[in-house]
């Protein structure tokens, strides 16, 4: 039979960029603080 795959959800994490505090998945977080990725950019 076919099993139903789930994805779960990932965990946020507080970062500060120019000031301001996001919620983003916790992988990304280096390269939101390496400026390789914006909030802006990612509609956060």
């Amino acid at each position: 039979m076919w099993r139903r795959l789930s994805a779960t959800t990932p965990q946020l994490v507080p970062i500060m960029v120019d000031g301001v505090a996001y919620l983003v998945p916790q992988r990304l977080t280096k390269a939101y603080e390496r400026g390789l990725l914006r909030p802006e950019d990612c509609g956060a």
